[in-house]
């Protein structure tokens, strides 16, 4: 259907390339031969008809003689002697039907006393097609050509996204098992319990990897959160505890999966399971000014930040990376921290409210 559309479009525009040389020719034959507008009209369809059909012709030839082009000498005169043919056919086709019309003598002096003339409009008319067919042809290979450039660095992202991803996926079952080992030598019942707790997050973990996902629903990466939370809260007890404040709108919104997982993991690990008191972590989201922005916060002892900012761990590193290469200048994930101030990153990106499918097809 949309080639069918795309077809008729062209024919359309086709036609509007002859309008220039369809008025001119009317207007001529109106004031050389005082003959009325009608008449003038019905001489010039019939003049012209021959060479629109032939002209579909040349369409076709120039992108036969495209690939000849880098011996221009015989290009330009195969070209020469295509348009000599075009404007001879051209104009043979219309004396046989004008003789149908006004007999043959009044066809044959017509033809005579215009030959040249006609000859010339001939060639002059196939420059033009062939001109118009030319850079209807390169205008498509600049499109292919960028089409093919954008397919390659959405594969080059989407493979930078999912090695930056492999960095956190095991990154994160390594410290669960971790947790998970320090509670077996504490509570082994509550261990048990932990690893059918730790058997639902795996099983997201392998879903979301089956199906490719590289971005999910803002309340499914919250879902895989509350999983995980509830496995550390088995852990830490009334150590920690949670704020949450999600905006109904930003629930909808689409994120690179596994984004805040690792942050919530860091503030557990850093800032509150050390400290025997414990801590207080803060989980908020909202849209403002079409970008949504998910706090992570904790009420640690925070950090100097020039040490945040050489540290070489995996999660912000990877998953600022990601951000970048999924929205580019428009995300952003800042951080905030301070000796005894806690920890808190911002993360920022564009509303999006489908996941972004990189077409590789």
């Amino acid at each position: 259907m949309k080639d069918a559309a795309k077809n008729i479009l062209w024919f359309f525009r086709y036609l509007t390339g002859w309008l220039p040389f369809i008025i001119l020719y009317a207007i001529a034959i109106h004031a050389n031969n005082k003959e009325s507008w009608a008449y003038s009209l019905y001489i010039t369809a019939f003049y012209f008809v021959p060479g629109i059909v032939l002209g579909l012709g040349v369409w076709v030839l120039v992108g036969y003689l495209a690939p000849r082009r880098h011996h221009w000498g015989k290009f330009l005169g195969t070209h020469l002697v295509c348009g000599l043919l075009f404007s001879v056919v051209w104009h043979l086709l219309f004396f046989v039907g004008l003789r149908f019309v006004t007999g043959s003598k009044a066809a044959g002096e017509l033809i005579s006393s215009q030959a040249l003339w006609m000859l010339l409009t001939g060639l002059m008319v196939y420059v033009v097609l062939a001109g118009m067919s030319s850079i209807q042809m390169l205008a498509e290979q600049v499109r292919e050509r960028e089409l093919n450039a954008a397919k390659s660095e959405s594969l080059r992202v989407r493979a930078e996204m999912e090695i930056l991803r492999g960095q956190l996926d095991p990154h994160f079952l390594f410290n669960t098992l971790h947790s998970i080992t320090a509670l077996v030598r504490e509570d082994p019942k509550l261990a048990e319990e932990a690893l059918l707790q730790f058997g639902d997050l795996l099983r997201h973990v392998i879903a979301t990897k089956r199906e490719g996902a590289d971005e999910v629903p803002l309340n499914e990466e919250l879902t895989f959160i509350d999983r995980y939370l509830a496995l550390e809260k088995l852990r830490l007890g009334e150590r920690l505890r949670v704020e949450r404040s999600f905006a109904p709108a930003a629930q909808d919104c689409w994120i690179p999966a596994f984004t805040v997982q690792p942050l919530v993991e860091n503030a557990i690990r850093h800032a509150i399971a050390p400290r025997r008191e414990g801590g207080t972590l803060k989980i908020s989201a909202q849209v403002q000014d079409c970008h949504l922005k998910i706090v992570i916060e904790d009420s640690g002892p925070g950090a100097d930040p020039v040490a945040v900012g050489k540290a070489s761990g995996v999660g912000l590193a990877a998953i600022r990376q990601r951000l970048k290469l999924r929205h580019g200048e428009q995300a952003a994930l800042e951080i905030k921290t301070g000796l005894g101030q806690g920890f808190c990153v911002t993360i920022s990106l564009p509303v999006v409210h489908n996941a972004i499918v990189d077409s590789v097809a």
